[in-house]
């Protein structure tokens, strides 16, 4: 089997990008944990020659927040192309929920809410109230999954709609993006090229 270079070069290319913002704690899912370990054990083998100079950072994972599954049930990933896109047009989102699959169970027939996935990605999006009516409707029965489709569709474009708003806007008007890209480079260029001075000078390389 192949081995690609992205494999160890990816884990490094994110250390770096840890690192050289010295940065303490890390928000993460439990899956990519061991990207700050690795970063960790980097950091400590650069200060084991040189003490002090980087910062070992902290995952900081929150224990009651479970992966989200994709539309095919597995975790969520765009390796695996099943994504929902809050950012489609429309109808693209009700053509990707459409192909989300259900089970045979008759429209009266009570359905358990939390072996359904469309309920699942449901929970993530609507409001406690309208989550618990749904629940509601599933148990009771006489609850269909296309409805069930409908309302997952309206309650991404209601919770997202600013978002969509304004993703919609920089599309539109790419200069504006571009003057916002250029003040975040400013402000991390400002972190990075003292801290970068001090690395070269730490580890006797000149500064160029």
């Amino acid at each position: 089997s192949q081995v690609i270079v992205g494999l160890f070069t990816y884990p490094v290319l994110m250390a770096a990008d840890i690192l050289l913002y010295q940065a303490t704690h890390i928000p993460v899912g439990k899956d990519q944990k061991q990207h700050i370990e690795i970063t960790r054990d980097i950091a400590q083998a650069v200060n084991r020659e040189h003490p002090g100079l980087f910062t070992l950072p902290q995952a900081k994972i929150k224990t009651n927040i479970a992966t989200i599954p994709g539309t095919d049930g597995r975790k969520m990933s765009k390796s695996y192309q099943n994504t929902l896109n809050i950012f489609a047009h429309k109808e693209e989102i009700e053509k990707t929920i459409k192909k989300i699959k259900t089970d045979s169970k008759p429209l009266a027939d009570p359905k358990d809410p939390d072996q359904c996935l469309l309920f699942q990605l449901y929970r993530y999006i609507a409001t406690q109230e309208q989550v618990a009516t749904m629940a509601n409707r599933y148990q009771a029965g006489g609850y269909g999954y296309q409805s069930a489709k409908k309302e997952l569709l309206e309650a991404i474009l209601t919770r997202f709609s600013a978002e969509r708003e304004r993703f919609d806007y920089y599309l539109a008007h790419p200069e504006h993006l571009e003057e916002i890209l250029q003040a975040g480079e400013a402000k991390a260029r400002a972190i990075a090229q003292p801290y970068i001075a001090k690395i070269r000078q730490a580890i006797g390389v000149a500064n160029s």
